[in-house]
């Protein structure tokens, strides 16, 4: 059993297509093993991007704790609809979850054509969404220090 946590951050576009600053992939698999990357946009022009990534041998109940909790916290959360049609979230932000009998994602439109989602969530939900975003973004930070690519 694995989790799989994708988050980037950039994702709406306009009259040039989106332009992500980062991206952070968690996976957790069984026994608590963590394997965290976190890509950051190093230079926009040549769309070049900084990895930084876990020990291979990283291992953290709190995390996987946390994966778990996500899984069943967006069990709860809508997706736009139809899918890609804007950001119902707002906040410029895409995740996607890849877990054993679950998956989600939402994709903010990312070009020209921005078209209104038929579903809408709530404050509340709008608040889960932007909680769950910030604990990856602090997990990322804190445990992906290895340096792979300059």
């Amino acid at each position: 059993m694995s989790i799989k946590i994708t988050l980037v951050d950039g994702v709406v576009g306009g009259f040039a297509p989106a332009s992500p600053s980062s991206q952070i992939n968690l996976i957790v698999k069984k026994n608590d093993s963590v394997n965290v990357k976190n890509y950051i946009r190093k230079d926009i022009v040549a769309d070049q991007f900084r990895l930084l990534e876990t020990p291979p041998t990283f291992s953290s109940k709190e995390i996987s704790a946390f994966a778990t909790d996500i899984v069943s916290m967006f069990k709860d959360l809508p997706t736009e609809q139809p899918p890609g049609s804007s950001d119902i979230y707002g906040f410029n932000i895409s995740i996607n979850i890849d877990a054993p009998g679950f998956r989600w994602e939402n994709r903010p439109n990312d070009g020209c054509v921005i078209s209104e989602s038929s579903i809408q969530p709530s404050e509340e939900q709008k608040k889960k969404f932007f909680e769950a975003a910030m604990k990856l973004k602090e997990i990322a930070n804190t445990h992906a220090h290895i340096v792979i690519d300059n």
